[in-house]
């Protein structure tokens, strides 16, 4: 991954050598909040202070100011700039008091204490005496000491008028503007600031955790290349190790952590436009909580241009459209058609046309959680083909043609949400790693084991046909978050509503087999269709209906006993309708065991079912005697495990809707 960052920012550095010609830009940091400039007017040789300067960030001043925040910890700003809280009272009244007022006004004095005053101290002191560099940084010095306590006044004053609406410990950042013959300048301006600002960031990749670590003549790990230097705490821009503890260094010595992974200054230069690069136009989501940075690998490097760099920024209209429509499904409770399309599916709509990328490059995909301080990398999926991508979403824009289940659309990313993170959310944890192998095994094509993955979602049929139960208004809402529609009947039938998500998950498994993805897969046993043509022809009715979902279907109805229990399934819920149409309740749900079913189970039901039916003086022949011919062709040896069982028979309930209608004599139409 770090090999493919740098790659990256070295062929943007070679692409726009104007932008990065004397490398400030690349760690020029963007600026979001009110800036509030102190004012130092030239006059001879000595500066004056003259106000304070309030502005909103501008694009085209943002640069000039070299805004670099370390944090708490680094000793020296790379800069002369300082981070201000706005005034917040604690008091519960509202009413502010003097001592208040006062200490704001400290907290002031200390940052441009420790940011600004001390930054010329230090720089100040590594100036010969007498030189001119060191003469005009000492007058700066001065105007700025002079007339502190005005300046500190004055900042207060702008800072109680502009953050009146500011939300919570929002900062604002001070710093310097200088005025000569009626012409505004910023630090940029003078190449004293800006190199010093270029060095303080080149000696933070040697300077970190108390310790410094450098080596000299020696190999890059990066470039392969011997240089004059080379730095220890490059991973600073991504975190894959560390050297905050001796244990972690060489010999125990932090000194000599730079032998780890030593970083030559080109290379770090080229990392951080990399970088910039990828957090601007490559930090994408799966859903609301899981983000991964998508890392492209050039094959051949010498022929990426700017067209297939613009290629790869548009993989952030991804990104933010995806983050806007992921804030509407929080605040609405619905989902769009464009917000349950997953990540894999708009990356490979966009991959589709352009075969030349897509032999141009791998793809990394970097999961991580990221907690606000601090980026822990969760999982690592390298070196996938955009091709891959377009596989995938042109497998499922197949299956989401057949409307043989349904005609609702399903889209990866929300299957393997509720598969897999539904659970985790109720138990407060963030992402399942059975998730993240899942993707893994789709992009990378590795096989999944049917009988896990049969396992998972006989367990998810079951919470959700329990869930169903309790509340079917819950299920609705779950109903949503896997399809593109909202029917708009709120007069769905009762336990209806988990006909969308178990359709799905078959839908999801058709797609497995189809992408080869299904290891372990059972041995196939014919089915004989012997006769069942010549009575589709005679009733196109439920059993034409049925033919059609098995024939479509059919790598998975390849067992007489899958078929049989489906069926099973299909009468269950058709009783259960009529139990709820009569009682306004489902006794026999009861009879289920949850949905944990087996063959003792199954055989058990049969008869029950056809018992209550009877007692409610209706029969579904037809379906009937569908179901003892599978079971009679299935005999006593059922080669399938208690999980697809479970899984077909809750498929079955699924779609008995299909099958209330052109009934033979003897019948109920429902």
């Amino acid at each position: 991954m770090i090999q493919a960052v740098k790659q990256l920012g070295k062929k943007i550095r070679e692409i726009y050598p104007e932008k990065y010609a004397d490398f400030v830009d690349v760690f020029i940091a963007d600026v979001k909040t009110d800036l509030f400039l102190i004012e130092l007017e030239k006059k001879e040789n000595d500066f004056q202070y003259n106000k304070i300067v309030w502005m909103e960030p501008k694009p085209e001043i943002i640069p000039k100011l070299l805004y670099k925040d370390f944090g708490r910890n680094i000793k020296i700003r790379p800069a002369p700039v300082a981070k201000v809280g706005y005034f917040q009272t604690k008091s519960k009244d509202g009413k502010i008091s003097e001592k208040e007022l006062e200490n704001h006004k400290k907290k002031i004095k200390s940052e441009l204490d420790a940011s600004i005053i001390k930054w010329f101290s230090q720089e100040i002191d590594r100036r010969k005496e007498g030189s001119e560099k060191r003469i005009f940084l000492e007058n700066i010095k001065k105007g700025i000491l002079n007339s502190l306590d005005n300046i500190i006044t004055d900042i207060k004053e702008q800072m109680d008028f502009s953050g009146q609406n500011k939300k919570k410990n929002e900062k604002c950042i001070i710093t310097l503007q200088f005025l000569e013959g009626g012409k505004e300048y910023y630090l940029r301006d003078f190449d004293i600031f800006s190199k010093a600002f270029l060095d303080k960031n080149l000696e933070r990749y040697a300077n970190k955790w108390g310790i410094t670590s450098k080596g000299e003549d020696a190999v890059c790990s990066l470039c392969h290349e011997k240089k004059e230097e080379v730095f220890g705490c490059a991973s600073d821009i991504f975190s894959w190790y560390t050297l905050d503890k001796r244990g972690f260094a060489p010999f125990f010595d932090q000194t000599l952590g730079w032998k780890l992974f030593p970083v030559c200054k080109e290379c770090i230069i080229d990392l951080e436009i990399g970088k910039k690069f990828v957090l601007n136009n490559l930090r994408l989501k799966f859903n609301d909580f899981t983000n991964f940075f998508l890392i492209p690998k050039l094959l051949n490097p010498k022929i990426i241009d700017k067209g297939i760099l613009r290629r790869f920024e548009l993989f952030k209209s991804i990104s933010v459209e995806n983050n806007e429509l992921l804030e509407k499904y929080r605040k609405k409770e619905e989902i769009l058609k464009r917000a349950t399309k997953s990540t894999i599916e708009m990356i490979g709509e966009q991959e589709k046309d352009n075969n030349f990328t897509q032999n141009m490059i791998f793809l990394n995909l970097i999961f991580f959680d990221d907690d606000g301080k601090s980026i822990k990398i969760l999982r690592s999926i390298e070196d996938v083909l955009p091709s891959r991508f377009v596989q995938i979403t042109d497998e499922l824009y197949k299956i989401n043609k057949d409307e043989t289940l349904d005609s609702y659309k399903i889209y990866l990313q929300l299957v393997l949400n509720i598969l897999y993170l539904e659970k985790e959310s109720k138990r407060g944890s963030t992402i399942d790693k059975k998730y993240l192998s899942t993707i893994d095994s789709l992009l990378k094509d590795v096989p999944l084991d049917y009988d896990v993955l049969i396992k998972d979602i006989a367990s998810s049929c079951q919470e959700i046909v329990k869930e169903s139960y309790l509340s079917d208004n819950n299920l609705k809402k779950i109903a949503k978050k896997i399809t593109n529609i909202d029917k708009g009947n709120n007069d769905v039938e009762f336990g209806n509503s988990y006909e969308l998500i178990i359709n799905a998950y078959l839908k999801y498994l058709v797609l497995l087999k189809r992408l080869n993805l299904i290891q372990k897969w059972r041995v196939s046993k014919m089915i004989d269709k012997t006769g069942l043509e010549e009575e589709i022809s005679d009733n196109k009715s439920r059993l034409s209906i049925l033919n059609s979902i098995f024939n479509a279907y059919s790598d998975f109805f390849d067992q007489p006993i899958i078929r049989a229990v489906f069926v099973l399934g299909i009468l269950t819920k058709l009783l259960m309708n009529i139990q709820y149409r009569n009682l306004n309740a489902t006794p026999f749900f009861n009879r289920l065991n949850g949905l944990k079913l087996n063959k003792r189970i199954i055989i058990k039901l049969v008869s029950e079912v056809k018992g209550k039916l009877s007692e409610y003086s209706i029969a579904y022949v037809d379906l009937e005697e569908e179901m003892a011919k599978y079971f009679l062709e299935a005999g006593h040896n059922w080669l399938v495990s208690d999980d697809e069982l479970s899984f077909f028979f809750a498929l079955g309930m699924n779609n008995a809707s299909k099958f209330k209608s052109e009934t033979k004599e003897g019948e109920e139409n429902e």
